[in-house]
């Protein structure tokens, strides 16, 4: 508000040469409780009325049994080493539940083994994936939380994982090759730094999703959230987070949330770390996060985001030995509305101003 009135006062500043000038400014339209205003311009994160719809359970006695369960088909995992430039043939690891339909994995194994085989033709026989992924800075594909999370996505829908212990821009060209041979995954994800290239391989791309499987916000003093804040507000973002993490504490990724232009999610894990190692419990790690990667693909799905309710807690219960978590609620430090537009009258009067006294009004936008 202040920041108006100076800008407006300093469009006026060439009267204050004149003696006796006197100002008055009159306020008006100032509601007490802001009133809930259709968006204009870019929209706000979250700001936005959307018809309501019934998503479905992640708590009903069935729902919850058949999560904690095993899979009733095991998903499996498939290895090989795909060519995403003339340098770098990174190796590779698609998650899925094989149907009938499946491909045959003799016949793939064989073609994708033939250093002549064009990679058009190795992506083509391949489970197409929905979503692309890639680990953290220090990790690799086989840490016990991040191979739980994929599998748990996998149950519903494909996962193409790719090993990269390249810099921020190697990672992300690496993402963007990949997506050119699979263009059906339209969801992006990572662990830590493979969220942050992610991130950046969104950028002028047809993904409008992003999964994020702990997120770097933090790192000592400095802090590391430009790329989020370049997503575009028809970008949605899920973050799966511990509330234990020290490189992405609650009030950073809550403030950064709000900044955002994206629409955003959070899981928030309880007592989870960077890491999500559960302080060495592997039975819980590993059931926390297949759990959050099977609530992360449903979240994937149309239908399954709610804009108005973007948070979830998981937990762990140490008597059952069993996740717990909640449904999607809203967040109770959401801002809802914004302030109706406020008209400011200023009135300058007095002096050697030409007709004596000049008024101007301006309206505010919320």
């Amino acid at each position: 508000m202040f920041r108006f009135l100076a800008r407006l006062l300093h469009e006026f500043s060439y009267s204050l040469s004149f003696p006796l000038v006197s100002f008055s400014i009159v306020f008006s339209n100032l509601p007490t409780t802001p009133p809930e205003q259709p968006p204009t311009g870019r929209r706000k994160p979250n700001s936005i009325k959307r018809t309501p719809f019934a998503m479905e359970s992640l708590t009903d006695e069935a729902t919850v049994a058949a999560m904690r369960a095993d899979p009733v088909t095991p998903v499996e995992t498939f290895v090989f080493t795909f060519p995403t430039s003339r340098d770098f043939t990174p190796e590779c690891r698609v998650y899925y539940t094989p149907t009938l339909d499946s491909f045959t994995t003799s016949l793939t194994q064989c073609i994708l083994n033939d250093p002549s085989s064009h990679p058009n033709d190795k992506a083509a026989i391949l489970p197409q994936p929905h979503l692309i992924f890639n680990h953290g800075r220090r990790t690799n594909l086989d840490a016990t939380s991040l191979v739980a999370f994929t599998k748990g996505f996998a149950r519903t829908q494909t996962v193409l994982s790719f090993l990269d212990l390249g810099d921020l821009e190697h990672r992300t060209s690496t993402f963007r090759s990949l997506l050119s041979f699979f263009p059906t995954a339209l969801t992006l994800g990572g662990r830590s730094t493979g969220s942050r290239s992610a991130t950046r391989a969104q950028i002028w791309s047809p993904a409008r999703k992003l999964i994020f499987f702990t997120y770097p916000l933090t790192r000592g003093l400095s802090e590391r959230y430009e790329e989020l804040l370049q997503l575009e507000d028809n970008v949605d973002v899920l973050f799966v987070v511990g509330d234990s993490d020290p490189l992405c504490h609650e009030l950073h990724l809550r403030a950064i949330r709000n900044r955002m232009r994206a629409r955003t999610w959070w899981i928030r894990v309880i007592n989870g770390d960077h890491l999500f190692m559960m302080k060495g419990d592997t039975v819980q790690e590993r059931k926390m996060c297949d759990i959050a990667g099977q609530i992360a693909a449903r979240w994937n799905v149309d239908g399954g985001r709610d804009p108005n309710k973007t948070e979830l807690t998981l937990d762990y219960d140490m008597v059952k030995k069993e996740a717990v978590w909640t449904e999607w609620l809203e967040d109770p430090e959401k801002k809802v509305g914004g302030a109706a537009p406020v008209t400011v009258k200023l009135t300058i009067s007095g002096g050697n101003l030409p007709g004596g006294v000049e008024s101007f009004v301006r309206t505010l936008p919320s």
